[in-house]
């Protein structure tokens, strides 16, 4: 991430071009869950859910960034 971009997508640790690929297909992209893998895991155990919908979509959107690591 860059020093241009928004103070809220640098907390979500999302990337100003997947965030307006995100936003422009959000209901296309989630099922009824959605953010990074782990909080949806945790959410899914939660209400008891064996199969988290659109896991992959939360992977490539959610993913740590090179530099973060």
């Amino acid at each position: 991430m860059n020093d241009n971009t928004p103070e809220i997508l640098k907390r979500l640790n999302i990337t100003v071009d997947n965030w307006l690929e995100y936003s422009s297909h959000i209901e296309d992209q989630f099922g009824f869950s959605l953010g990074a893998e782990q909080r949806m895991r945790t959410y899914s155990q939660h209400v008891n859910v064996k199969r988290i919908a659109k896991l992959k979509a939360a992977q490539r959107y959610y993913a740590t960034p090179a530099s973060l690591t």
